[in-house]
């Protein structure tokens, strides 16, 4: 419980600070798996590009899901 909590705030973190297209495009990120949560890993096609200004602070937060 308190590893999604930890999850939880760390997303709303990036959202705070996010316009209400990238936060659409974020939930979108959630809902599709293109998050990951924990040691589970959920894939998808990777964040659109509007929602690049942010991505960087999911990546320093390890909360993007990298093909590399």
């Amino acid at each position: 419980m308190a590893e999604l909590l930890t999850y939880l705030t760390s997303v709303w973190d990036v959202y705070e600070k996010a316009s209400w297209e990238d936060r659409y495009v974020l939930i979108s990120q959630i809902c599709s798996g293109g998050m990951k949560f924990g040691d589970g890993v959920f894939r998808s096609g990777g964040l659109h590009p509007v929602f690049r200004h942010t991505r960087r602070e999911l990546e320093e937060k390890n909360l993007l899901y990298s093909s590399d």
